[in-house]
């Protein structure tokens, strides 16, 4: 189904490029929701509809408030995580995944295999839910 809602782009200062420029490209539909202390944060978590992350504090904090999650593992391994019914997972399609590397040089990296319409799929599954 179509998906009409506002995406909250929530991450740290070193993110801050990042999210600038997926508000200006999203036409509206992403806005910037900042850098917060970890009580804020987490309280903003609390009150997503849904939350489409990495292998993240986030993912934890959603996890732990029941919010339903998409959880994309690229450098991380998916078995490590439970989310107790309340999710999705997407696992990378790179040979050279899980490496648990923070820096890579690989390109396409795993994290790029993930397409959007793999994260759109998902995150419609458990909006639906």
């Amino acid at each position: 189904g179509e998906m009409n809602g506002t995406a909250l782009l929530l991450g740290g200062p070193d993110e801050r490029q990042a999210v600038e420029r997926i508000v200006e490209l999203s036409g509206g539909s992403a806005i910037d929701g900042g850098v917060h202390e970890l009580l804020d944060f987490a309280a903003i978590v609390g009150r997503l509809d849904a939350l489409v992350t990495g292998d993240t504090m986030a993912l934890h904090i959603a996890v732990a408030l029941g919010v339903p999650s998409v959880a994309i593992f690229g450098p991380t391994v998916e078995q490590e995580i439970d989310l107790f019914g309340g999710g999705r997972k997407i696992v990378t399609s790179a040979d050279c995944a899980p490496c648990y590397r923070r820096e890579c040089d690989v390109s396409p990296s795993c994290m790029d295999l993930v397409t959007v319409d793999e994260v759109a799929e998902a995150l419609a599954g458990v909006l639906e839910d």
